[in-house]
């Protein structure tokens, strides 16, 4: 599945960075191992940044574009 595709699977919402990072940078279509050492170093950080900022904002989370959004809880 192409990540176009999976957009519009995901009732035309963007597709996160983090998913479109780990599915270009994953073998075997984002499920297998990270390709290389520095793919993944990368992605922890992304990860680790984006956990410290979401409990320094409370209830502001990281959009899919990176920046930050107030989006409320259902």
């Amino acid at each position: 599945m192409k990540l176009g595709e999976q957009a519009a699977q995901n009732d035309g919402k963007l597709v996160p960075h983090e998913l479109v990072f780990n599915r270009c940078h994953k073998r075997n279509k984002g499920l297998g191992p990270f390709v290389d050492e520095k793919s993944k170093r990368t992605s922890e950080t992304y990860t680790k940044l984006k956990e410290s900022h979401s409990q320094s904002c409370g209830d502001a989370v990281l959009s899919p574009q990176g920046s930050s959004t107030f989006i409320p809880e259902p």
